[in-house]
């Protein structure tokens, strides 16, 4: 004869130890049975391992998943998504602090905000509007109708610079002028994927004048470039106009993106 016991009000995501012992008519108790160990479902699916990161981009990234196994009773709807941004203490950022999105299970990804799909046996989100060239931390959690599960570990994912950086070689004097020098640097190294384009629109130099000849002239001057191109290398050729005769400069130059310059 079998015996069906039913245990309630226990805590969702809880493991318990139970004994059964059988009690005889006059309140007698007869020997506790053997332990079971048993666990009841969380309110939602957890993940089984922590997110890794997909795609990092200037201002967005995408992290991914292996989608956790569920009810069918109750299938994951919607990923509660925590980011916090773990830059050094005292860099600005628009968006400091900690984030927390409820995203809805999509089959595909949407363009705008934050959004959450499936992509065969994985889940990703991407979170847009982040700061260049910072560390965040990611967080995910799987909701169903019953609730909301545990979060899980950490995803730490970096977002590249504001535009890619120059090469090691300087910029090297080619021609000189009485109002302009004519000089050649190594390029942007590329810091976007082989499945993406550059996304450098131009050059912008700085200019500092000597200390001899400081007076009105002794600060940073940034200017953009003309340019080009130097075939079969990665080098760049550029011109800075509208300086003086007979003065000596320190010169730096930068990738110019259309949102951003490095």
């Amino acid at each position: 004869q079998r015996l069906r016991l039913l245990l309630k009000d226990i805590q969702p995501s809880t493991t318990c130890l139970v004994q059964v012992a059988a009690v005889s008519r006059n309140n007698q108790l007869g020997a506790w049975s053997e332990v079971l160990s048993a666990t009841t479902d969380g309110l939602a699916p957890a993940l089984t391992e922590t997110p890794v990161l997909f795609l990092a981009a200037r201002r967005h990234i995408t992290v991914e998943w292996d989608t956790p196994a569920c009810s069918t009773c109750a299938p994951i709807i919607a990923y509660i998504v925590q980011v916090s941004n773990r830059s050094e203490r005292g860099r600005s950022s628009s968006k400091g602090g900690q984030l927390q999105f409820e995203l809805p299970l999509q089959t595909c990804p949407v363009d705008g905000g934050p959004c959450c799909w499936l992509n065969g046996q994985s889940t990703k989100v991407t979170l847009p509007g982040l700061d260049p060239n910072s560390v965040y931390g990611v967080q995910v959690a799987a909701k169903t109708a019953r609730g909301i599960g545990v979060l899980s570990a950490t995803c730490t994912a970096s977002t590249r610079a504001c535009a890619p950086e120059m090469g090691p070689r300087g910029p090297r004097l080619l021609r000189s002028h009485h109002d302009r020098l004519v000089l050649v640097c190594e390029g942007p190294v590329p810091d976007w994927s082989e499945h993406e384009a550059s996304d450098v629109v131009g050059f912008r130099a700085r200019h500092f004048e000597c200390g001899r000849f400081a007076g009105t002239h002794g600060a940073w001057v940034e200017a953009d470039v003309e340019y080009s191109y130097i075939d079969e290398s990665n080098g760049v050729e550029f011109s800075m106009l509208g300086l003086l005769p007979e003065r000596q400069y320190i010169v730096q130059v930068a990738a110019l993106r259309d949102a951003g310059m490095e």
